[in-house]
């Protein structure tokens, strides 16, 4: 499994998506391939990657709890690398799928 480390030093792993040591989000970097923690910017919803320094904003499936992925703004998309070629997504109308997912 992929680790990485918090902006605090905690230890971090793939899917965590918020550091239990000190609250700050973390996830994965579509631009640095890191898994980071993200410190909110100026911008409502814009986050800097402790890594690489990008500003990003969260993949559009982080609120259904299935990605943790960070898209950099400047891509000008709303899903991450990995949500972007997933195939098959049962419909998230109905709240009992995003558990299949």
């Amino acid at each position: 499994m992929k680790t990485g480390k918090c902006s605090c030093g905690a230890k971090v792993f793939f899917d965590n998506s918020q550091c239990i040591a000190c609250g700050k989000l973390l996830g994965h970097c579509d631009r640095c391939d890191e898994i980071a923690a993200f410190i909110p910017t100026a911008i409502a919803q814009q986050f800097a990657c402790s890594s690489c320094g990008t500003t990003t904003k969260s993949c559009r499936n982080r609120r259904f709890g299935v990605c943790n992925s960070q898209v950099p703004i400047d891509h000008g998309k709303s899903l991450c690398d990995w949500c972007e070629f997933t195939e098959v997504v049962p419909s998230l109308d109905d709240h009992s799928n995003v558990q299949k997912w």
